[in-house]
């Protein structure tokens, strides 16, 4: 596994490549986590761990970069609007 941090704001980015074993290729992973108020508490307000529906990038840094990119304009609406949360669930493969 591959993984990233960024600050964005009030927001703290972890962004991951994720490989498995004997399968080429890796999926993008983003959690975002945001300040509120004028607590230390920090709440997630999103998450994805199939990002672009679960899609295969050949790198870890091509899959570490969109993560980055999805969970950089997460957090820039979460500022910009306020309090928002999303979750996305993994596709169903079944």
């Amino acid at each position: 596994m591959h993984e990233a941090a960024r600050q964005e704001g009030n927001c703290l980015i972890y962004a991951a490549a994720l490989g498995e074993p004997g399968v080429p290729g890796y999926h993008a992973a983003v959690v975002v986590t945001c300040a509120s108020g004028a607590s230390a508490q920090r709440d997630e307000v999103f998450r994805d761990e199939a990002l672009d529906g679960g899609k295969v990038w050949q790198s870890p840094d091509e899959a570490l970069a969109f993560a980055l990119d999805v969970g950089t304009a997460a957090a820039q609406t979460h500022d910009a609007f306020g309090s928002f949360s999303i979750t996305a669930s993994p596709p169903n493969l079944g």
